[in-house]
């Protein structure tokens, strides 16, 4: 991690890009001259991680200062596989506002992965604006950056085994409802799913986050309870919510019940 003040990274030192947008931003101009913090991390140390934090936990919309996420999250518990705890827990070391983010509401406009969560998609490349590009870290530390985000169709999926031949497309993550569309919500949008009524929510509690994953390694899980024409669920911590409004939902209806198993999918 870095951060600086003021100064752009161009300005400070060629090659640390990707901080620029944090800075650029600023309400205040600080009189010079300006402090710059560098952080230097070893991608190689087997207990070092990056992650995202979300303030308050609420992806729908909140604003935190970075030293208070900084205190919550320490000592709090990673990410978590096959149901099952293992007891790590963070020791934050540093923290770094971030962007990305709507600056009155709070809510994300950008992509980010929390916790093995996926929380909000990376925006899909458009050839025309040159948008679409991103930066992050694989599973195994290595680098991700500036290549072409895509989301195709076929791989952000949700297969139910009883129809394994009838995948329904995920039309976003963690964002409002529109017609005939299926959102998947997660315990980071917010306590409840904010629908209102709606035609119908599926509440599914998983073994593990639902992640970037491949399509044969998606994160399994089990129907707790179908609401139909109703809505504002609740998210608890291990499950989530799908929503479906449309002729997706009634499809859905004719195939699913509860105690059912489901499968998530999401690749770019």
């Amino acid at each position: 991690f870095f951060f600086f003040k003021q100064k752009t990274a161009y300005e400070i030192l060629s090659g640390l890009v990707g901080s620029e947008m944090c800075i650029r931003d600023s309400y205040e101009r600080l009189a010079d001259p300006n402090d710059v913090f560098i952080i230097r991390m070893d991608r190689k140390t087997s207990p070092a991680i990056i992650d995202t934090m979300v303030a308050k936990e609420k992806v729908k919309g909140a604003r935190e200062r970075t030293t208070s996420l900084y205190r919550r999250y320490n000592d709090s518990l990673t990410s978590w596989k096959d149901g099952i705890f293992d007891g790590t827990r963070y020791k934050a070391v540093a923290a770094v506002n971030g962007y990305y983010f709507d600056m009155v509401t709070g809510a994300w406009i950008s992509g980010g992965i929390s916790k093995g969560w996926y929380i909000h998609r990376f925006d899909d490349y458009n050839k025309h604006d040159g948008f679409g590009s991103g930066y992050g870290f694989r599973y195994d530390k290595s680098i991700f950056i500036g290549g072409c985000v895509l989301h195709n169709k076929s791989k952000n999926i949700i297969v139910f085994p009883k129809a394994p031949k009838q995948p329904f497309t995920i039309d976003g993550v963690n964002v409002g409802m529109k017609k005939e569309s299926l959102i998947l919500y997660t315990p980071q949008y917010d306590n409840n799913t904010h629908t209102g009524k709606i035609d119908l929510e599926i509440i599914v509690r998983l073994g593990r986050p639902a992640g970037i994953n491949t399509l044969d390694n998606g994160a399994k899980g089990t129907i707790l309870e179908i609401k139909v024409n109703d809505g504002n669920s609740l998210i608890p911590f291990d499950c989530v919510v799908i929503a479906a409004t449309g002729k997706k939902a009634t499809k859905l209806l004719k195939i699913i019940k509860k105690n059912d198993m489901v499968e998530i999918m999401q690749d770019m």
